[in-house]
């Protein structure tokens, strides 16, 4: 489909709606088509630009594609214990940035300048209570992202149980890196689903 960007009829989906075409693919469900004549003609709308169409929005409400990296890293603070839903790799990849980045800034410098400075036992604390407050919302969007990818959450008792633990390790890395089923599955909508403004609990780990 040689199309730019917009709102457009897919193939398959019901005749009084659209799609978003990124102008590479579909994103997000069918939206009600609005039945002013207008609405019709404005491809080149971003999402929810027109009357009548949901707001381009992924989890939280927040439009998904508009997010900047902080607001990724962020993402599963404001979803601390969020057990249910999908997260994108967005959201699990910026927060695991940014828990390294802690680490590293924190433990690291502790370390090494535990023997020659008491700064660093105040690094070495600083940088375990880092660790303590991010592991229930690592533990979360870990859950929430094999979640996207249709895979229940007791995938991670892999990277847990000893002796497999380090072949459950590179198993789970390449179920994080997995791009998520585009549509909704078993566990809700997709995180860049249009009109989803949360994900939808299932009640499923």
């Amino acid at each position: 489909m040689n199309k730019a960007p917009g709102w457009y009829h897919a193939e398959g989906d019901p005749a009084d709606t659209h799609r978003w075409w990124d102008g590479a693919r579909w994103v997000g469900e069918p939206s009600p088509v609005d039945p002013q004549p207008h609405a019709h003609a404005v491809a080149s709308a971003a999402p929810g630009a027109f009357p009548g169409a949901p707001p381009a929005l992924g989890a939280n409400g927040v439009a998904a594609h508009d997010r900047s990296p902080i607001d990724w890293m962020l993402l599963p603070l404001k979803r601390y214990a969020e057990f249910d839903g999908r997260s994108s790799r967005a959201e699990y990849w910026w927060f695991q940035l940014m828990y390294i980045g802690l680490v590293m800034v924190t433990v690291v410098p502790g370390l090494l300048l535990m023997e020659t400075s008491g700064i660093g036992l105040v690094l070495v604390v600083l940088g375990f209570l880092v660790m303590l407050g991010l592991f229930i919302p690592g533990l979360a969007v870990s859950v929430r992202r094999l979640h996207d990818t249709d895979r229940s959450g007791g995938w991670i008792a892999i990277g847990m149980i000893p002796i497999i633990n380090y072949i459950g390790s590179f198993v789970l890395l390449f179920f994080y890196a997995t791009e998520g089923d585009r549509g909704r599955n078993q566990y809700g909508e997709s995180p860049y689903a249009v009109g989803t403004r949360q994900p939808v609990p299932s009640g499923r780990f």
